[in-house]
């Protein structure tokens, strides 16, 4: 799906003129599992994601951060290339994009993974946030997803006998 977004940017007019990120294709965009491609969507709406990527699986997560952030790429190269270079890891290229610079991604990462991860998981990937992303304002992004992360303590706090300070 992914290299054919990038054959459908570089070919289709309407996909050039749309210049969408990876995750807006599918409000424009169907993919067409027999025929392995996308075709311009005729009727209705859809919401496109982009699967949560742990920041431990480097080059695929900092593809993600690409994917979240570059519009219209044509090929793996073109997210590769920033002021005319060709970069040698996506890591890289997201740096001299200037998009590692915030907590844009953090967040995201947090986000779109609180909807569906069990809390045990959404602890282990804050603890894992911490340490490989190094966010500005950590207090912040405890804070506004501590209830997701306390979620399962919560339920036990009665029968555990814990206090706020011992799930804190």
């Amino acid at each position: 799906m992914l290299t054919e977004f990038f054959s459908t940017n570089a070919t289709d007019v309407d996909a050039k003129k749309l210049n969408l990120l990876y995750k807006e294709f599918p409000r424009h965009y169907v993919w067409d599992t027999q025929l392995r491609t996308w075709t311009k969507r005729k009727k209705g709406t859809a919401i496109g994601r982009l699967y949560v990527v742990n920041p431990v699986e480097n080059e695929r997560y900092y593809l993600r951060v690409l994917l979240n952030n570059v519009r219209c790429p044509i090929s793996f190269n073109d997210l590769l290339t920033e002021d005319g270079v060709l970069l040698n890891s996506f890591q890289e290229s997201a740096y001299k994009k200037g998009l590692l610079y915030n907590d844009d991604d953090t967040e995201q990462t947090m986000e779109e993974a609180s909807i569906y991860r069990m809390p045990v998981e959404l602890r282990r990937l804050f603890a894992t946030l911490l340490h490989y992303c190094k966010p500005s304002n950590p207090q912040q992004l405890f804070k506004d997803y501590y209830d997701h992360m306390a979620e399962d303590f919560r339920r036990l706090q009665n029968q555990l006998m814990l206090s706020e300070k011992d799930i804190l």
